[in-house]
């Protein structure tokens, strides 16, 4: 019984650390495609800095997870609208769809 308990927290680990990655590279992708066109007319230019920062964080995550990272964004893009409404089907009762059963 400890050794289910254990291995199901890690698998909510992984999957928390996994989402996080996730959003870390939509989100930096996104700020870096937004700010694409930005003209820098200071040296100290907090825009440059933040886009130099995601730039980094992607080339270092890309170095070893291109395919994870590919796999989890059509997973997220193509199966999560599909399964969505599957869960709202899985918690339907006829109490819950307010069902009168006469026989």
């Amino acid at each position: 019984m400890q050794e289910h308990v254990m291995t199901s927290q890690k698998k909510i680990a992984s999957g928390i650390i996994s989402i996080m990655v996730l959003v870390v590279v939509l989100f930096s992708s996104v700020y870096i495609a937004k700010e694409s066109d930005h003209v820098c007319h200071d040296e100290d230019c907090p825009v440059c800095a933040c886009l130099h920062q995601c730039e980094d964080m992607l080339h270092q995550l890309s170095s070893g997870f291109t395919g994870l990272i590919m796999v989890a964004v059509a997973f997220a893009v193509f199966a999560v609208p599909v399964l969505i409404p599957a869960f709202d089907l899985l918690y339907e009762t006829p109490v819950s769809r307010k069902v009168r059963l006469n026989d």
